[in-house]
């Protein structure tokens, strides 16, 4: 069932394997796939960088909330994909989505490169306890802090699977 995601939308079959608890994300979405909207082909900033991934920040890990620039900065363009930061500038204080492709390494040569390949979820239901920030090397989304301020941001995209209160009292959007 998770072939197609596995191989970035290959068929069943084609392509090397790439199973591993690494690329498993099914840990992070709860749910039927059905009720997923996918961001697949992301290109995400050659300036993205985990700082959470301790001993490999160019290694962005599954489950790392994403944001998108709405002001080019570096070598980030105006659309691209970068972790969130709370309270950063150019777009990356508000999060937009949560990236499923776990290990994904920036580096290319030596050098950081921008990357096409990065699933990120931007509408669904995901575990809390399976996401982490850049800036914090632990898992899981706190209620208080950045990780409230993640799931302000995303509140009516993504459903959280510790958060049933607010799914009850939700106002409905205009």
């Amino acid at each position: 069932m998770l072939s197609q995601f596995q191989g970035m939308f290959l068929p069943a079959g084609m392509g090397t394997e790439a199973y591993s608890t690494d690329v498993d994300f099914a840990s992070i979405i709860y749910g039927p796939l059905q009720h997923c909207l996918l961001a697949p082909y992301a290109v995400i900033s050659s300036d993205a960088a985990d700082a959470g991934n301790t001993g490999n920040t160019a290694v962005l890990r599954g489950g790392l909330v994403m944001a998108r620039a709405t002001v080019a900065s570096g070598n980030t363009l105006v659309g691209e994909w970068v972790p969130f930061a709370n309270g950063g500038a150019n777009g990356s204080g508000v999060a937009v989505g949560i990236l499923l492709w776990a290990g994904l390494s920036m580096l290319q040569g030596g050098a950081n490169v921008k990357r096409l390949m990065g699933a990120i979820l931007v509408k669904g239901n995901v575990q809390a306890k399976a996401c982490c920030l850049a800036a914090s090397a632990t898992y899981g989304l706190a209620t208080t802090g950045a990780g409230l301020k993640v799931r302000q941001d995303l509140l009516y995209n993504i459903s959280f699977d510790d958060d049933i209160t607010a799914k009850l009292s939700r106002p409905t959007p205009i």
